[in-house]
């Protein structure tokens, strides 16, 4: 290639492998000969449950209720980010669901391919537009605290 030649832009796929390897290497090095991460057994047990509970967040048009939800699974502290967004609590999780409902109406979010080790739970996502084409597809990884309870997540799309 020459100085000014262009090189093709990365797909999704491959823009996504570097800081999944990344990720599941430092959740390996934090697991690895330690039992301070070790979860409750329920938690780990129940992590489909939790996600599902998760997911769910997303399409619940009531925000009372949604909240009620968010302050039975979400630790207090807990933190929710991705690459447009950032929030602090569960109040302002509720403000942050209630904001990507205006922006996609009807839209749903599943989760599939969960995997744990702990108190890291990762697993993919796909968000659909009312009409069911797919609107973006990601990862997202969960943690969660002493309690069973979801303390950060962080989205990668």
């Amino acid at each position: 290639m020459g100085p000014f030649t262009t090189r093709p832009r990365p797909t999704l796929k491959r823009r996504f492998q570097l800081p999944l390897v990344i990720l599941l290497a430092a959740l390996w090095g934090l697991t690895i000969g330690s039992d301070a991460y070790a979860a409750p057994a329920n938690a780990v047990s129940n992590a489909e449950q939790l996600i599902a509970q998760y997911t769910a967040l997303w399409h619940e048009p009531d925000p009372a209720r949604r909240l009620k939800t968010i302050e039975q699974i979400w630790s207090v502290s807990g933190q929710h980010q991705t690459p447009r967004s950032y929030s602090a609590g569960s109040r302002a999780l509720n403000t942050e669901i209630t904001e990507f409902q205006a922006q996609f109406p009807g839209a749903t979010v599943t989760a599939h391919g969960v995997m744990r080790t702990h108190n890291h739970l990762l697993f993919n996502f796909t968000l659909r537009g009312i009409s069911g084409a797919i609107i973006v597809e990601g990862v997202d990884y969960m943690r969660l605290d002493d309690s069973g309870k979801i303390s950060h997540v962080v989205g990668f799309f």
